[in-house]
C-alpha cells in the first residue's frame, strides 16, 4: 500500500472515530437531560403539593386551549354549567358557577364529590387560574406555551421548550449554582437544577432558559397578571370553604 493509501485509510478511520464520538456524546446528553427532567418533576411535586394532581403546567396548557376554543359548555351569568371530561385536569367533570370575572370552577368525580376548585379568568394571552393563595398564568398565544405560578412563599416558571425555573427556599438550597432573574417576580431569584453543567430539559424537549440560540431570558412583559395580586386571590380560599359539606376530598 502506498503512502496515499495510508492517508486515505487514516482519514476514513478519523471520520469513523469522530462519528462514534458524536453519537456517544448525544446519547450521554440525552441521558443527563432525562435525569434533570425527572428531578425537576420530582421537585415540582414536593414543593407544590397544593397543585397536585390537577394543575401540572403542561396539562394546564391543554385546558386553557380547550377553554378558549369553546369546547366547554357555554358560560352563563345566571345558571351553572357542567363540562364533562375537561382536557388537562384529569377529572370527570367541572361545574362552572355563574359569573363573568373570576368564575368559580368546581372539579368533581363520577359520584359528584368535590375534588378541588379554582377561579378562572380569561386574558388576551390565555387564562389565569387562582388556586388557594396561588395564581397560575397560562400563556397559550405565543409559539412556545409557558406557565407562571405566583404564591406568597414560592414561585415557578415553566416553558414547553425551556423547562422549569423555581423560586423557593428548597430550590435555592438545591440549586445555588444557577439563577435566573425576573423583573416582575418577587425578591427571590429563579433557580433551576443542573447536572454536570447541563441545564435541565423540559417535559418533551431540551434547551436552556438563555441558551440554545435564545437571545435572552423569558419575556413576560405581555402578561396582564403579575405576582402582586395577593389581597384578591384569597377569595378562592373562601370559595373552597363553602362547598366542603359535599366533598369527600379536596385540594384546599
Amino acid at each position: 500500500m502506498t503512502w496515499v493509501g495510508y492517508l486515505v485509510m487514516a482519514a476514513i478511520l478519523l471520520a469513523i472515530g469522530a462519528w462514534i464520538y458524536s453519537v456517544v456524546g448525544k446519547i450521554a446528553g440525552v441521558a443527563r437531560r432525562g435525569k434533570s427532567s425527572r428531578r425537576d418533576e420530582a421537585l415540582f411535586v414536593s414543593m407544590f403539593p397544593d397543585l397536585q394532581p390537577h394543575f401540572h403546567p403542561e396539562r394546564l396548557v391543554e385546558f386553557v386551549r380547550a377553554q378558549r376554543s369553546g369546547k366547554r359548555a357555554a358560560a352563563s351569568r345566571t345558571a351553572s354549567a357542567t363540562w364533562k371530561n375537561p382536557p388537562g385536569l384529569g377529572v370527570h367533570a367541572v361545574e362552572i358557577e355563574p359569573g363573568h370575572l373570576r368564575v368559580p370552577y368546581k372539579m368533581r368525580d363520577e359520584s359528584g364529590a368535590l375534588l378541588g376548585q379554582f377561579l378562572y379568568d380569561e386574558i388576551p394571552e390565555g387564562g389565569v387560574l387562582r388556586v388557594g393563595e396561588g395564581k397560575l398564568t397560562v400563556n397559550v398565544m405565543d409559539k412556545i406555551p409557558r406557565v407562571r405560578y405566583w404564591h406568597p412563599r414560592r414561585e415557578f416558571k415553566w416553558s414547553q421548550k425551556k423547562g422549569w425555573a423555581f423560586a423557593t427556599p428548597l430550590a435555592d438550597a438545591h440549586d445555588s449554582d444557577s439563577s435566573y432573574s425576573s423583573s416582575d417576580s418577587s425578591s427571590h431569584s429563579f433557580s433551576t437544577s443542573r447536572d454536570d453543567g447541563v441545564s435541565p430539559a423540559p417535559v418533551g424537549g431540551g434547551g436552556t432558559f438563555d441558551g440554545g440560540g435564545a437571545s435572552g431570558s423569558w419575556d413576560d412583559s405581555t402578561s396582564t397578571s403579575t405576582g402582586t395580586d395577593t389581597s384578591s386571590d384569597t377569595s378562592s380560599g373562601a370559595a373552597a370553604a363553602a362547598d366542603t359539606s359535599t366533598s369527600t376530598s379536596s385540594s384546599y
